[in-house]
């Protein structure tokens, strides 16, 4: 035998040893099915808990996307659950699937832990109750400061876009921060609007993502340029920097996952400036389930 073999052979080994140990680890967790699958899509082993849980089904060996792709498969209303399916030998469960990757191995270790479906039912609804509760109308909230802020600006020229449906523009959060948050956008607004002397004029956009809320002001005739980022724009009375202004707001209300972008760009000799808000509003709601009840916020 050639020396280059039994140094291939004795390097798998000790890969092997490595990934055996790791899976130990997962032996006496009871309820999670865990595989380790190689480089090559090979399913190299798995615990008692998987055996039990596919019905003693013989996967070493054999290929995991295949026995994947048979096995489980996507509801549509758990499409946007990245890691939720269905079995389709098994109606009265829901199956959790998380994967990753160990650098030092290249092997891909899977762990599957099944739900009962009536209970996967309830917190579904009790999170769609909670989700209603939070359901606020950033438009009119919007509206609301716009009107009241007009007077106290030189340049008024603030206006609010139509909507194509009532849903893009629902704000979930507790009340009082969304008034905040709310406020302290249009604030922001009416600064950079306030920054030149010219006629420029911004327009409120809202739209509505998977992930959350976003409100657009978009500047027209308005002739931004990087400088600008470095100027002092009036804030709640204060003088300080586009910049520094938008850390604030990202900061100070961290339960609503709040971010903000620029995007300053020209065209036709023209600047077209867009300040965003980003709301994760889906993952800022926080729920619980605690003796059969629902809480948030």
């Amino acid at each position: 035998m050639k020396f280059f073999d039994v140094a291939e052979k004795t390097s798998q080994k000790v890969e092997l040893d490595k990934t055996v140990k790791k899976t130990k680890v997962f032996k006496n967790l009871p309820g999670i099915a865990l595989v380790v699958i190689d480089e090559n899509d090979q399913v190299i082993k798995v615990n008692t808990e998987f055996k039990k849980m596919f019905n003693n089904v013989n996967l070493k060996g054999g290929s995991w996307d295949i026995f994947f792709k048979t096995t489980f498969r996507k509801e549509k209303g758990l499409a946007e659950t990245s890691n939720l399916f269905k079995n389709c030998n098994d109606i009265l469960n829901d199956y959790i699937i998380h994967t990753a990757m160990d650098e030092s191995t290249g092997y891909r270790y899977g762990w599957i832990y099944k739900i009962p479906v009536e209970i996967m039912n309830k917190v579904s609804q009790k999170r769609t109750a909670l989700m209603e509760s939070k359901k606020l109308d950033a438009y009119n909230l919007i509206e609301d400061e716009v009107f009241g802020k007009r007077l106290s600006w030189i340049n008024n020229n603030l206006s609010l876009s139509d909507f194509l449906y009532a849903d893009d523009c629902v704000l979930y959060s507790n009340s009082n921060e969304a008034k905040m948050l709310l406020k302290d956008f249009v604030e922001l607004l009416y600064g950079v609007l306030n920054m030149k002397t010219e006629e420029s004029h911004c327009t409120v956009e809202f739209s509505r993502g998977k992930s959350g809320l976003q409100i657009t002001g978009v500047f027209s005739n308005f002739n931004f340029s990087d400088g600008d980022f470095q100027s002092n724009i009036s804030w709640h009375g204060r003088k300080m920097r586009l910049n520094d202004i938008c850390k604030v707001m990202e900061s100070r209300l961290p339960d609503l996952y709040t971010s903000i972008y620029v995007k300053n760009s020209k065209a036709d000799h023209q600047s077209k400036l867009k300040i965003t808000l980003n709301v994760n509003d889906i993952d800022g709601v926080r729920w619980h389930v605690s003796r059969g009840t629902a809480g948030g916020l």
